[in-house]
């Protein structure tokens, strides 16, 4: 069964053009910032709420398409 490999989702990764303006939306919808990082010459931030743990990260350049899910 499937449930004997996986019991849930570490986190969901969302790249942004905007680090601080999507730190401020999920933290208007309830998220609380866990965590602010370097990452490769940028910055990460780690948002969370209850079980739900986002990854945002600022890119610069294309990101395709806004707000899409890089990785899970």
């Amino acid at each position: 069964m499937f449930s004997d490999y996986v019991n849930g989702v570490q986190h969901i990764g969302i790249p942004t053009k905007d680090l601080a303006g999507t730190v401020a939306f999920y933290q208007r919808i309830g998220f609380e910032r866990v965590g602010l990082f370097e990452n490769q010459g940028s910055h990460c931030a780690f948002m969370n709420l209850e079980n739900v743990l986002i990854e945002t990260w600022e890119v610069e350049g294309d990101i395709a398409n806004a707000g899409a899910i890089n990785h899970i």
